[in-house]
């Protein structure tokens, strides 16, 4: 097992980029899909190249683009929400999915001393 495949927030990101790929509707809205795949990816992409990191500073630093990488996914499915693309339901339980990613992220990569 690889250390970012330990980390509950990597789980969680593999789960919120499950979900959101289930829910995609596979015709139209194709740039709003494509940019929210690819910000869903880039979160799991940065926990597992932070963790991978020996360094202290590199891992804040790619925790920290993983960080921005969710809250652009919280505005991507805004987006998705205000087009009809999603329930409530789906929104209200990836929203959940993204607030832990974030908070988890947070913890992980705290302004440098």
């Amino acid at each position: 097992m690889f250390d970012h495949e330990r980390l509950d927030v990597y789980q969680l990101a593999a789960t919120f980029d499950a979900t959101i790929w289930k829910l995609l509707p596979r015709r139209g809205h194709r740039a709003l899909r494509d940019q929210i795949e690819r910000a869903s990816s880039s979160v799991l992409a940065c926990i597992a190249e932070g963790a991978g990191r020996w360094s202290p500073g590199e891992k804040r630093h790619f925790y920290a683009i993983a960080r921005g990488s969710a809250t652009e996914c919280v505005a991507l499915l805004d987006a998705l929400k205000n087009r009809d693309c999603v329930s409530d339901q789906d929104y209200d339980r990836c929203r959940d999915l993204l607030s832990r990613i974030v908070q988890m992220l947070s913890k992980l990569s705290p302004p440098a001393p």
